[in-house]
């Protein structure tokens, strides 16, 4: 089996990093500035998060909406990258560009865009909406790992 090369390897540990840091976080009850390290661990965070009822019905609620979001990717993007990896069409590159488009435009603007027309369809604050801002984004990156190329 062959071993990672150091490039990988940094990779790993930049993205790994930040991510140790967050579980130290978690475990963290005071931690001030200058310190490296936590004053006082606890686990008064994870008290405050599961103090309510509403803790279970909120980790189902976004464990549905990254299902339906997952699939319907899925569906939506399964045959736009087969058609793409074809390489039938004239100007593959363009219509991939156009696909991707919600990544190129800043998310602010997106995520305005989106809230707009959210408000004129009367789609506010429901699942659907949700589903459809979560899959603006996902699908680009959906279509690209299906691609074949």
């Amino acid at each position: 089996m062959r071993r990672p090369s150091a490039a990988v390897a940094v990779t790993g540990l930049l993205f790994g990093l930040p991510l140790v840091a967050l579980v130290v976080r978690a475990f963290a009850d005071v931690w001030r500035a200058p310190a490296l390290l936590p004053q006082r661990w606890g686990g008064r965070g994870f008290d405050a998060a599961f103090a309510g009822d509403d803790a279970l019905p909120a980790l189902l609620a976004s464990l549905g909406a990254g299902a339906v979001t997952t699939l319907l990717a899925l569906v939506i993007a399964w045959p736009a990258a087969r058609v793409l990896g074809e390489r039938r069409l004239r100007h593959p590159a363009l219509i991939f560009m156009l696909l991707a488009m919600p990544l190129l435009v800043p998310p602010y603007a997106v995520g305005l865009g989106l809230t707009e027309w959210f408000l004129r369809l009367e789609v506010t604050g429901t699942a659907a909406s949700l589903v459809l801002a979560h899959l603006t984004v996902v699908l680009p990156y959906t279509v690209l790992l299906l691609l074949r190329r």
